[in-house]
């Protein structure tokens, strides 16, 4: 032993038996755990929290698109039904069956956007209505549509969870009809399925037009062809404006409205859109897909897809020279007393002893007149040129 360990041992003592003890102690011992660095820990629970934050946010998002999605095979199925009831021995027309589901669907959503709800009275009853009619079916090719599953099987599959969407259209179509109480109930029906298929086009058009693909519907169009018509507005209702197609804004002056009706032919009420503000003498272009007729005092009642103002003055009005020869020439023509066909305003009109001549140039570049004491005639080449001659056109 050197020396400077002799003197660790005199002021430590002998550590032989320590050496011992400790060694035992440390073979019977387990290997202490190691203690992660603080960091670490931080590290480990944010990535757990970003795991489970991630998870949830999956779940919750499927959720959202399955509450989201609009449209599915089992509600299609049903309009499908309707189509085979309706059209027996002719084939599915998808397409239609497609638009009246899509219809049902906008009528629903456009009634929840303005403010109506389905009560559980309203849908039990809606719910014993539509299970009676199902019941009532005969035992006719109809029926067939059904008896594969059976008239309980079928409701509860196919009806009973669409019992909110008839319901809110119920309730949609009464207020139409408080707002244009004076329109055939056929009409009153199309102006609000059209107000909610424009509400549904311009909140659901992504998803529409998903499920069209899905269908092979990729051409499919909810609006429909509409022509326009150039005319007056003759008189103005709380809802509604009647508006005369080919009249001009003067024949309120020196026309009555009846007066204007007969001649023309071609009155028509249309609904008053939100928004929009009309008045008597208004020269207007509407544009309309159908029209219904009431009676025979007001000929239609019209769809009315849009409607602007537009400039009157394009009828140029003459001032004859030649009054007796005009007058002449006109007592030789064959007037027709059938009702005129007047789809836009004349290119020129004149006065004559207190009676309006109404003129048109064709496409042929001939003349058609009109007078409504008269009637009307369409003129030929020659008589076309004799008459522009006279008049100075």
């Amino acid at each position: 032993m050197n020396d400077v360990k002799k003197e660790l041992v005199k002021v430590a003592g002998d550590m032989t038996n320590s050496k011992a003890r400790i060694k035992e102690r440390v073979r019977h011992q387990h290997a202490p755990k190691l203690k992660k660095p603080l960091r670490f820990m931080t590290m480990s629970v944010v990535v757990t929290l970003c795991l489970v934050s991630f998870i949830v946010v999956q779940l919750v998002e499927k959720d959202s698109k399955q509450m989201a999605q609009l449209f599915n095979d089992t509600q299609l199925t049903y309009f499908k039904d309707l189509e085979r009831i309706m059209y027996l021995n002719e084939e599915l027309k998808l397409e239609n069956a497609y638009a009246r589901y899509e219809q049902k669907l906008a009528s629903y959503y456009y009634a929840q956007f303005l403010g109506f709800e389905s009560t559980v009275k309203e849908i039990a009853a809606e719910k014993f209505q539509r299970y009676k009619e199902l019941q009532d079916l005969p035992d006719t090719p109809i029926y067939a549509v059904f008896k594969d599953n059976g008239v309980d099987k079928y409701f509860a599959t196919y009806i009973e969870p669409m019992l909110p969407m008839f319901v809110a259209e119920k309730k949609l179509i009464n207020l139409y009809k408080e707002r244009y109480p004076t329109f055939p109930q056929t009409m009153v029906q199309q102006i609000a399925e059209q107000d909610a298929i424009r509400y549904f086009n311009k909140h659901f058009t992504e998803e529409a037009q998903s499920f069209q693909e899905e269908l092979g519907l990729e051409h499919y169009v909810n609006i429909p062809y509409s022509s326009p018509f150039v005319g007056t507005i003759v008189e103005v209702e709380d809802n509604a404006f009647l508006f005369v197609e080919g009249a001009i804004p003067e024949e309120l002056e020196q026309l009555s409205v009846k007066e204007i009706i007969e001649k023309y032919a071609n009155a028509t009420w249309y609904p008053v859109e939100e928004g929009v503000s009309v008045k008597t003498g208004d020269y207007v272009e509407v544009s309309s897909s159908s029209s219904v007729s009431e009676n025979s005092n007001i000929e239609r009642y019209g769809l009315l897809h849009s409607m602007t103002i537009v400039d009157p003055t394009i009828t140029t009005k003459l001032t004859l020279q030649n009054t007796n020869d005009v007058a002449q020439f006109l007592q030789q023509l064959n007037w027709k007393q059938d009702k005129a066909s007047i789809v836009r305003p004349p290119d020129y009109s004149f006065m004559l002893d207190k009676v309006r001549v109404d003129v048109w140039v064709t496409h042929a570049k001939t003349l058609r007149l009109y007078a409504l004491e008269y009637g009307e005639v369409n003129l030929g080449d020659k008589s076309s040129d004799r008459l522009k001659g006279l008049l100075g056109i």
